[in-house]
């Protein structure tokens, strides 16, 4: 087993940082490590601990040490219960007064006084720890002042009085505590308090209190967020004698009675009673998707199947990026690729119209994989709405500010989450940009599909739950992978691709061959070049073609405009593109006309030796990818 002494703090300091990037790129800000040990003092785990800077709430993720040597953003693996926290100064006090208390930092603060006092950790893992280090101990509990505090109390009681422990508890209702106030509060309120002020407080004798119910167990439960529930719910349904499945039902029928009916739209997954194999998963979601629609290349099942399991590991992503479903005319199946979506990725909210407001406000309070349809009806002339759907790509830059209430206090709303468009046609370049693209096409009279109508009864709902099954079992591992990126996809396209090659390196070398080649197939350099760029090439091919230096704008023009496949013939609302608009397209790239004489006239035009930089900077596979 480790030892303290042989890791160096900074180093902790770098590993704990580095795994809670994610976190600290939403708002939350590092205050520190807590250090869980054996009896020996050999070290078992940390927990990091964080806080959000403006609703300060709480956030503790585990990370240990692997065999390698490696830092694992998880807990170890344990033959039974969890630790208790502070177990060496435990095993030094056998026999005296221990305190238990909720969480690290009020254990930190008791043992400051010179008392000596433990913890399980929050208010739900009473029942998940092994108490045993404390058997025949004097124990004291000091609750958090609220109902969640009161449950902790109960069930820690029960634990110690079966380890034949004499246990008291304090009489938080005579301490004047704030609500959920806890022993560190009440320090802060008696700052001269000492160790002989805090054995005085008035004590309940514990063998008097009801022990905490299922139904309070089960309670507390059903309150915690579901990656923090997806961790606790296999000891806690050992802890209470009964299978994982019933568990997980009970949790569901109470979470459906405590919500709020207005805001609780979503359904609680039961996750797979298996481990899942992500292969196969991938391999069924793929046969699933070719079983109802036609797609334009072999590649794009493949990336829709990494996409649907991304919403699930969405936690795991830095980058999310839009699922863009196109179709160059109607009845080319977007609303069936649209049910199957729904039907399979985490927490969807459809809407075939949305306002820019309700985009940022349903990702704030509900956190959906977003999925908006009829998208060329409304997003293409809408700015304010494109700015914010580019917004969510990058998790550290997913926000928005508006201005709320009577008086007009500045509020931040996320924008981060998965979101699918799917339109008729091309979108803006700055949403193809942070697109994967799919492009559907009508299928042919000899193509037989598969209506959706005639799907077997469950079979989305096996699916689905495979898909919550396996992220709660993955997404801290997905937090380590490190996929190999093709050289090719530019630096965007790379971006992109990350979270989906990450998930398919986790698949095995057969996923993740293919996600590569999908990548290069559906995100390649010339796929995902912009207007400004197409401009850029064309101007490039028609000086190589006329081999000269120099060319009137007039002239520029006219050859531009004989490019068959181009837009530059019905750039101005079905007409050519002007002069002004070319001029103002190349101004982007700092290029501009000039006075170009030929054959004693003088006319607008551009010089070869102005453009040079600029294709190499933009038209360069070479330079794209360095």
């Amino acid at each position: 087993m480790n030892n303290t002494s042989t890791i160096d703090h900074e180093v902790l300091e770098q590993a704990a940082r580095r795994l809670a990037a994610n976190a600290i790129s939403e708002g939350y800000h590092y205050e520190g490590l807590h250090l869980y040990q054996n009896m020996d003092g050999g070290i078992l785990y940390w927990r990091i601990r964080l806080k959000h800077s403006e609703t300060n709430r709480k956030r503790f993720l585990p990370m240990h040490i692997d065999q390698q040597g490696n830092f694992i953003p998880r807990e170890p693996k344990f033959l039974d219960k969890k630790p208790l926290y502070n177990l060496p100064n435990i095993v030094k006090a056998a026999g005296n007064l221990v305190y238990v208390v909720e969480g690290e930092k009020c254990v930190d603060k008791v043992a400051e006084l010179g008392l000596t006092a433990t913890t399980s950790g929050g208010s739900t893992s009473g029942a998940l720890a092994d108490w045993s280090p404390l058997r025949g101990h004097n124990v004291v509990i000091w609750p958090d002042n609220d109902d969640k505090g009161m449950r902790y109390a109960k069930e820690v009681a029960q634990c110690l009085i079966d380890l034949d422990c004499h246990v008291s508890q304090i009489d938080i209702k005579k301490l004047n505590l704030p609500e959920k106030g806890d022993i560190g509060d009440w320090l802060h309120a008696h700052p001269n308090a000492t160790s002989e002020d805090i054995k005085k407080l008035p004590l309940i004798n514990c063998e008097t209190i009801d022990s905490a119910t299922d139904e309070e167990i089960i309670g507390a439960l059903s309150q915690l967020a579901e990656f923090a529930y997806q961790r606790e719910r296999k000891a806690a349904a050992k802890s209470l004698g009964i299978s994982v499945t019933a568990l997980d039902k009970l949790v569901k029928q109470a979470r459906a009675k405590f919500d709020d009916t207005t805001d609780n739209i979503f359904s609680v997954i039961e996750p797979w009673d298996k481990p899942v194999i992500l292969s196969n998963l991938l391999d069924t979601l793929e046969e699933i998707l070719h079983s109802f629609l036609v797609f334009s290349s072999r590649h794009d099942a493949k990336a829709i199947a990494l996409w649907i399991i991304h919403t699930h590991c969405i936690d795991a992503a830095n980058i999310s990026p839009i699922l863009n479903i196109t179709s160059p005319e109607k009845r080319c199946g977007k609303s069936t690729l649209l049910a199957v979506l729904r039907r399979l990725v985490y927490r969807p909210l459809i809407a075939s119209n949305i306002s820019t407001a309700a985009i940022f406000r349903s990702i704030e309070k509900w956190s959906p994989t977003l999925l908006i349809d009829e998208a060329d009806s409304f997003m293409r002339e809408n700015e304010e709405l494109r700015g914010v759907i580019n917004s969510g790509h990058t998790r550290e830059l997913a926000y928005t500010l508006r201005c709320v209430g009577d008086k007009h206090e500045p509020t931040r709303f996320s924008t981060w989450g998965a979101k699918v468009i799917a339109g008729i046609g091309r979108q803006a370049d700055t949403i193809e940009d942070r697109s994967v693209c799919i492009q559907l096409r009508r299928k042919l009279s000899h193509e037989k599909k598969d209506q959706l109508r005639d799907a077997p009864y469950g079979l989305f709902d096996e699916l689905l739950r495979k898909c919550v099954r396996f992220a709660s079992d993955n997404i801290t591992l997905l937090l380590e992978v490190k996929p190999s990126i093709p050289r090719e996809l530019n630096d965007r396209s790379a971006d992109n691709w990350y979270p989906l090659l990450a998930i398919a390196t986790l698949a095995g070398a057969s996923w993740s061959n293919s996600a590569s080649e999908a990548g290069l197939a559906l995100s390649g350099t010339e796929a995902s070049s912009s207007v400004s760029v197409e401009l850029l090439q064309d101007i490039k091919n028609i000086f190589n073609a006329k081999r000269v230096e120099r060319i009137w704008t007039a002239e520029l023009l006219e050859a531009l405009y004989t490019f068959p496949e181009a837009p530059w013939s019905t750039y101005n609302r079905g007409r050519n593109l002007t002069d002004r608009q070319l001029g103002r397209k190349l101004s982007e790239f700092k290029i501009n006309s000039k006075d170009i004489r030929f054959g004693g006239k003088i006319r607008k035009g551009y010089e070869l030796k102005d453009f040079e930089d600029t294709f190499e900077r933009y038209l360069s596979q070479a330079t794209e990818n360095a």
